[in-house]
């Protein structure tokens, strides 16, 4: 790829991470705190790490895992300000949101050599048109973050063929990745399941050693076993 080239998709690229990020964040900023149980409970982690007293909501609220929220702890320590917190939370949202569209279009531009025009109304689109918005509090958003980046790891060992070395630490970071959306929610498991079936699918259709099925073998039983534990 030229300079040139690299100017154009650096371009395509910016439009797509304005247009997801700031309407988005004007939506988030008038979002208000929804005292819904799961909500709190999402939460809960990182306020009870920062030292907030909310023993009541984690006996009361449904826990849905706090891997990705739990990093959001040091905004929580920054300030009491509960309107802040919230909508820092939900700011964090939309950069996610942000990340899948950015992930779309490489994808499209990639693998399927799609138009740069083309490729960037369908990656804003994947962006928007999700099942979750970034106006309340939840782990979905992150978990949708985590299926594109699984997709595109997927797409990265096809493409490295017989590369061993590049196919194994991919294996590694999508079993680390993999492992993590579990601290986030166990339905992940589910993506988990998903993932060794696709691998092994695609071993018996190529009839050829993958690279990374000893690495897959050994990571993601240890790795399900861990990330179940953190739960």
């Amino acid at each position: 790829m030229d300079k040139m080239d690299k100017k154009i998709r650096l371009k395509y690229v910016i439009i797509i991470l304005i247009l997801c990020i700031v309407p988005q964040c004007f939506i988030a900023m008038k979002q208000y705190p929804l005292l819904v149980g799961d909500d709190m409970g999402v939460i809960s982690l990182p306020a009870f790490l920062a030292g907030r007293q909310w023993d009541d909501i984690w006996r009361t609220v449904a826990f849905y895992g706090g891997g990705y929220h739990i990093l959001l702890t040091p905004l929580f320590i920054l300030t009491n300000n509960p309107l802040i917190i919230y909508r820092g939370v939900l700011l964090s949202y939309v950069l996610l949101e942000a990340v899948i569209a950015i992930i779309a279009f490489y994808i499209l531009r990639h693998y399927y050599q799609c138009d740069e025009v083309y490729a960037s109304v369908l990656s804003i689109l994947c962006s928007y048109f999700t099942y979750t918005k970034p106006t309340y509090v939840s782990n979905e958003i992150v978990l949708l973050l985590g299926l594109w980046l699984v997709i595109l790891i997927i797409l990265k060992l096809i493409e490295y063929g017989e590369e061993k070395r590049k196919k194994q630490l991919l294996s590694i970071l999508l079993c680390f990745i993999s492992s993590y959306l579990i601290t986030i929610h166990l339905r992940s498991s589910a993506l988990l399941i998903a993932i060794v079936f696709t691998i092994i699918t695609y071993y018996l259709y190529k009839k050829k050693e993958s690279g990374i099925t000893y690495s897959l073998c050994c990571l993601f039983p240890s790795s399900l076993f861990c990330s179940t534990k953190i739960q």
